[in-house]
């Protein structure tokens, strides 16, 4: 009987009132109430789209699909004020206010956060207002969703000197490799007897500099670039679309004994590092404690680029990064690369 839902839709989503919000209410009638409805922007990409400092670097379509998503929040949330000068912002608030004058602009800091609990306050205890249903060209959001192209990559990673047994590739399950979708090959290393301990912190932020170096080279514009490292392996049926690849330590369920807080990872740790935004550098959002011998890498990657060459750069740069630490075994890889489909939205409530 939950009391809450939290819904965070895909990055590359909008109409979500006339889609989401207002079918749910009709469905169910008075079973529950909508929070307001808020979009959160990273500053600079919102500077870029409104035209108040730098230049659009995504193509018109896409950032068609941006500027809707402004169009239909209640609450426009500027994340990163720490990260940004104050005349800045505020020449970005003035935008925002011009541009779209009914929505609400609130400023925070989530990493430190600053703001963020009046935030909280009022997705918590206040209702949503809105019922404006945009007007939509689908078959421009259709372009602008087919031009970001997506990569999902996932793998269990060993490493040490011992010899480790390389699985055969697979495809991974679901819709998505339907599509045809290839089979993509297993890594190993070289192997040394005398390995190092794997520092994955260090691993993963080279490999993400990497991918990263080579999108920039090639004049690719990233929407995110994720990775992700965890000791032990994840529960079956999470991860990146496919299925995920049972362990070592794990129940005939997939999870690991150890794991009491529902996490999806055996205990132990996991190193994430993430690049948003073309120009800055990679950060590492979360620090494995210590020395990696066996994990889940996640890949997910999308970017305005075709998948084929998408994929393409990130196993090369993928190989690469292999080759540098002796005795490091990549197997059971599983790859999905597409272009998404045109939204066809189940239900579609044309008035409010």
């Amino acid at each position: 009987q939950p009391q809450v839902f939290l819904a965070e839709p895909v990055g590359s989503c909008t109409d979500l009132v006339a889609t989401v919000s207002l079918p749910l209410e009709r469905i169910y009638q008075k079973g529950f109430v909508m929070a307001p409805y808020a979009v959160v922007v990273d500053p600079y990409r919102a500077m870029q789209s409104l035209g108040v400092e730098g230049e659009l670097l995504f193509s018109p379509d896409v950032n068609y699909i941006y500027r809707k998503q402004l169009e239909e929040a209640e609450i426009i949330v500027i994340n990163k004020v720490d990260v940004i000068s104050p005349e800045r912002l505020a020449r970005l608030r003035a935008a925002l206010e011009r541009e779209y004058p009914e929505a609400r602009i609130l400023e925070i800091a989530s990493r430190d956060g600053l703001g963020v609990e009046a935030l909280f306050d009022i997705l918590s205890n206040e209702t949503g207002q809105t019922r404006k249903v945009m007007e939509v060209d689908y078959e421009r959001y259709a372009v602008g969703e087919a031009l970001l192209g997506w990569v999902n990559i996932q793998g269990n990673l060993e490493a040490g000197p011992k010899e480790a047994e390389v699985a055969s590739g697979k495809k991974g399950r679901g819709e998505r490799m339907e599509r045809g979708l290839p089979v993509c090959p297993s890594y190993q290393a070289p192997k040394a007897d005398d390995s190092p301990p794997m520092d994955a912190n260090v691993w993963l932020m080279a490999l993400t500099l990497g991918i990263a170096e080579r999108l920039t080279k090639l004049g690719i514009e990233v929407a995110h670039l994720k990775l992700s490292l965890a000791e032990g392996t994840g529960i079956e049926g999470r991860g990146m679309g496919g299925k995920g690849v049972k362990g070592k330590g794990t129940d005939d369920k997939g999870m690991g004994a150890e794991d009491k807080a529902g996490t999806g990872f055996a205990a132990g740790g996991i190193a994430a590092v993430q690049w948003v935004r073309n120009g800055t550098p990679p950060e590492l959002t979360r620090r494995m404690a210590g020395p990696l011998t066996s994990g889940r890498l996640l890949i997910n990657l999308r970017a305005e680029a075709d998948p084929d060459v998408l994929v393409a750069a990130t196993f090369a740069v993928l190989e690469g990064q292999m080759e540098r630490l002796p005795g490091l075994v990549l197997s059971a890889v599983e790859s999905q690369h597409f272009r998404p489909g045109k939204p066809v939205p189940t239900h579609r409530v044309g008035t409010a």
